[in-house]
């Protein structure tokens, strides 16, 4: 599985703050198999339809650095859950591999380069929030691992933080992925969303391995919708998406499941300070 970074701009009609965060922004890659990189399509949550302000939650972060953006999710009031692709650079010669130990990441992005935006609207009024802090789990691979937390300098107090699922995820269960990735027509100015999305049989073995902790969908994303989230029908967050197989228009989606050990010691590492 081939992950790539994309350098992503958004049109020049947008409010004076959210042009400076979104002028260029962090890594909000894609991924696909060797087969079809990513970049080659522009669709993202496919067949997706607008998100309104009651998916407020899912905020859309960046970095002047020029390599792109991502999408993230506020699970407390100081604290966004995204991939961890999204806040390290790229390594030299990743591999991604699920089978054996691969280098895929290298140094962490100064938080003080990230600035998450929340609002459902580009072209409207979006709310900024500086990052005091990225907390990931320290190791540079990414297959079960590509989880991340942002802690905000200040709490957001007009969106409701997303609970994050304990409880199993069924093989069949359908769920609504939400992101700000591009579309068929390009990057839009509102965050997208697609219900529908169902657990497909994987294997943790052979070519086609994903983590153990990891779910293969029937719907891929697409650059900008990385470390955004899945939602169950109660509106619990259930994954993290990290990557896509067989490109963004026709593939599958790769999430690492919220529940896993990965995920939730970072996210009480990033609560508890450490």
């Amino acid at each position: 599985m081939i992950a790539r970074c994309m350098t992503s701009r958004r049109p020049s009609t947008l409010p004076v703050a959210a042009l400076a965060a979104l002028a260029a922004l962090v890594c909000g890659c894609s991924a696909a198999t060797p087969e079809d990189p990513s970049g080659q399509s522009n669709d993202a949550i496919i067949g997706g339809v607008a998100s309104g302000p009651d998916d407020n939650a899912v905020a859309v972060f960046g970095s002047p650095d020029g390599l792109g953006f991502c999408s993230g999710t506020l699970i407390a009031p100081n604290l966004v859950l995204t991939a961890k692709h999204c806040v390290r650079a790229r390594a030299a010669a990743p591999r991604y591999s699920c089978t054996a130990p691969s280098v895929d990441v290298g140094e962490l992005r100064p938080a003080s380069s990230l600035t998450v935006l929340f609002g459902h609207d580009l072209s409207g009024e979006m709310e900024p929030h500086a990052v005091s802090r990225v907390v990931d789990d320290g190791r540079l691979e990414l297959c079960d691992r590509d989880v991340a937390v942002l802690v905000l300098e200040t709490p957001v107090t007009s969106v409701a933080p997303r609970d994050v699922r304990n409880s199993t995820l069924a093989r069949g269960e359908t769920l609504t992925a939400v992101g700000w990735g591009m579309t068929e027509f390009g990057f839009p100015d509102t965050r997208r969303k697609r219900s529908g999305v169902t657990v497909l049989s994987s294997t943790t073995t052979g070519p086609s391995a994903i983590g153990a902790n990891e779910i293969l969908t029937s719907v891929a994303i697409c650059r900008g919708d990385s470390g955004g989230p899945l939602f169950d029908r109660n509106g619990r967050v259930v994954s993290v998406v990290s990557r896509v197989r067989n490109g963004c228009a026709a593939g599958n989606g790769v999430h690492l499941l919220a529940r896993s050990s990965v995920v939730l010691s970072v996210i009480e590492r990033a609560r508890s300070g450490r």
